[in-house]
């Protein structure tokens, strides 16, 4: 083994033991900084202390150097290291190598070389990248600093100064491959991400693409690679697009806002795409490049415009519906007070004239007219909540409840019930639909009672930008089961012997709640009471607009 090389049983001791006292110059290389720093050389703690343990895979490496000793001893050297070694006297014969696509992915090159130097075939390798990286290290006597930063100038990863030193090879060897093993891994993270992926330079001349990209247009990589990204963009947006690329190379940040194309397919189809584009910055900070994603929403558009309709469709059929309903209604309303009249009127002169069985068909014949009267009535004010409210302003409960309690103190004097309420707030709502509401619910409250006197209690609670109203009382109380039911239009628990009502109160109750984006539940238990809740937007003080 040469003088300096490290055999299995030296590769023992702390790390700067292996950094040959004649490298101090070279400790500044990133390449090596990086080896040691970043686990290169990873020790682990054992009885003996600590050693040092190296796992790389085999690595196929180009030696390019015109002297035949050097090159025959630094090849036999790594071959025993485990590498694949390839060789060549000049700079010809190593840029013949580095072009084969299954050639040496790491190169050892002799600064003065015949045919072309190592500067030259840094420079060249650099320039026909075909997106394989290649790792160059630069063989040299000439260690001044102006010598190296040439070097590194002209594409070199690192170096090493003749005579060489066998433990600095193997470590910036072994430094190299583990960073073409961390491209390899980008390399392959890019080309098998499942979105489109594609880099650019400047000009906007695709550099690299992914095979997703490919698949997404249908081309192969050959056919991408070398073409401007507007080559695929629809006919009528290449300026748009051209001067928006522009924009994105020329802007102060590095990411974009997304930005949707359309673009074309080899096969002629048109697609949708969300396109991401990112800066890729060199060492020096300037842009070299985007880099950019494609997302195809061509789908997602389509699913999109399909919901618009078909909510345009339902908003139009539930605006026709709620008409009909209103215009039913309101024109039934006249022959139904004539039918109510002339039943009111035969009842009141042939009562007790005819047999009893006429009677009790003319007692039917009122009660249904009244009956359908009260339903008629019901449904207009059904359909008005949508199609005759009012405007929304700033609306006080406790003036709201004023009227309530004006309008419903016939039922209260009667029953004996006892109405008490919190303090309550102003809410951005329709004033005449918060009276309805109220009013249904608190009437609610005094019908469906059994014999003990009607207690209600209406309060208010902040639930983030909303109020939440509740109507408690200690009447009859509703199961579980029916919680939902009882919101639904005609749904009726009870009979009309039992409790009169068309079964529509509370479907108006909860018409009025959703008008005003709010939500409408109760909680009870038979036998004792019920409780009802609502919410409803606050309003900004002074701005008569809701916080929403």
């Amino acid at each position: 083994m040469p003088p300096g090389a490290l055999g299995p049983s030296q590769l023992s001791g702390e790390i700067h033991n292996f950094i040959p006292s004649h490298l101090q110059a070279n400790r500044g290389s990133p390449v090596l900084d990086c080896a040691l720093s970043c686990g290169m050389l990873a020790s682990r703690a054992t009885d003996d202390g600590p050693h040092l343990r190296y796992s790389f895979a085999p690595m196929r490496l180009l030696i390019a150097d015109d002297d035949l000793v050097y090159r025959m001893f630094l090849g036999r050297e790594l071959s025993k290291w485990g590498y694949e070694v390839v060789t060549a006297c000049d700079g010809t014969g190593a840029l013949a190598a580095l072009e084969d696509k299954a050639g040496p992915s790491l190169a050892i090159l002799d600064w003065s070389m015949p045919g072309a130097d190592g500067l030259e075939v840094c420079r060249r390798v650099r320039a026909n990248s075909d997106g394989r990286y290649i790792y160059l290290l630069l063989l040299t006597s000439r260690d001044t600093p102006a010598d190296l930063i040439a070097g590194m100038g002209a594409g070199a990863d690192d170096y090493l100064t003749k005579p060489v030193n066998m433990t600095e090879l193997q470590l910036r060897v072994r430094a190299g491959c583990r960073i073409l093993e961390f491209e390899e891994r980008s390399s392959q993270l890019f080309d098998n991400a499942p979105i489109a992926y594609h880099e650019t330079n400047t000009s906007g001349v695709i550099v690299r693409v992914n095979h997703a990209e490919c698949r997404l247009l249908g081309c192969g990589a050959d056919e991408i690679l070398g073409r401007r990204v507007w080559d695929f963009v629809a006919p009528t947006q290449v300026e748009k697009r051209m001067a928006g690329f522009q924009a994105a190379v020329e802007a102060p940040h590095q990411r974009m806002e997304d930005s949707e194309w359309e673009i074309c397919r080899r096969n002629g189809d048109t697609l949708l795409v969300r396109l991401q584009q990112n800066q890729v910055r060199d060492s020096r900070g300037a842009v070299a490049g985007l880099r950019c994603t494609m997302l195809d929403i061509t789908e997602l558009r389509r699913q999109e415009e399909l919901l618009k309709r078909q909510a345009a469709d339902l908003a139009r059929s539930n605006a026709e519906l709620e008409q009909f309903a209103y215009v039913a209604s309101h024109d039934l309303q006249e022959p139904l007070r004539m039918v109510a009249s002339f039943t009111q009127l035969l009842a009141k002169r042939y009562t007790g004239k005819l047999d009893a069985k006429a009677d009790e068909y003319i007692n039917f014949t009122v009660d249904g007219a009244k009956r359908m009267q009260q339903l008629i009535g019901d449904l207009l004010a059904l359909s008005r909540v949508g199609t005759k409210g009012g405007e929304f302003r700033d609306v006080p409960l406790a003036e709201v409840m004023s009227d309530v309690l004006l309008n419903l103190g016939p039922a209260i004097q009667e029953s004996g019930a006892a109405v008490v309420q919190d303090s309550l707030p102003t809410v951005f709502a329709d004033r005449g639909q918060m009276t309805q509401l109220l009013q249904n619910l608190i009437g609610n409250a005094i019908k469906f009672r059994d014999g003990k006197l009607p207690q209600v209690h209406i309060s208010a609670a902040e639930t983030g930008d909303d109020w939440t109203i509740s109507v408690r009382d200690n009447g009859i109380g509703i199961a579980p089961e029916h919680a939902e039911r009882v919101f639904q239009i005609f749904q009726r628990l009870h009979t009309r012997d039992q409790y009169p009502g068309t079964g529509i109160g509370l479907a108006v109750c909860k018409k009025i709640v959703e008008r005003h984006g709010g939500k409408i539940w109760l909680d009870s238990t038979p036998g004792g009471g019920t409780t009802f809740y609502f919410t409803l937007h606050k309003c900004a003080p002074g701005t008569g607009k809701s916080l929403r």
